[in-house]
């Protein structure tokens, strides 16, 4: 469901794979006839339980987490199930504030908490 989007294998941190996070995996193929993870088969549960909510169909194609520059998925927190909102690319937030304020509105609208953090790494609860 990924298509072409590779931003979880630069902006996750991987400990099975000891990748930082905002560093690109050492498995991610690019350019060549078969892009994506290189090792895709064996990945770790890390990789293989990640999932964001653009490819669980909760946005259109234009909030393709490597167009949009804003990667979208859920984690448990102290709060319960919560949105978590990560800038990809530097200053997204700012070139892009209708569709991160559409975001917003979705866990509005599913009465959850946020977390939205921006690429430097400061970030802010918002709970509803």
């Amino acid at each position: 469901p990924c298509g072409d989007c590779t931003e979880c294998c630069t902006m996750l941190e991987i400990l099975a794979l000891k990748k930082p996070k905002k560093t690109r995996c050492e498995y991610l193929r690019e350019g060549d006839d078969q892009p994506g993870c290189g090792c895709h088969k064996t990945r770790p549960q890390d990789c293989r339980g990640f999932q964001c909510a653009w490819t669980q169909n909760e946005f259109p194609q234009p909030f393709r987490p490597d167009k949009l520059g804003i990667m979208v998925y859920y984690v448990d927190s102290q709060l319960g199930h919560t949105m978590f909102i990560t800038e990809t690319r530097v200053d997204a937030y700012e070139e892009h504030s209708t569709e991160k304020d559409a975001i917003i509105d979705l866990a509005g609208l599913k009465n959850i908490p946020v977390m939205l953090a921006k690429y430097d790494g400061t970030a802010m609860m918002m709970v509803p």
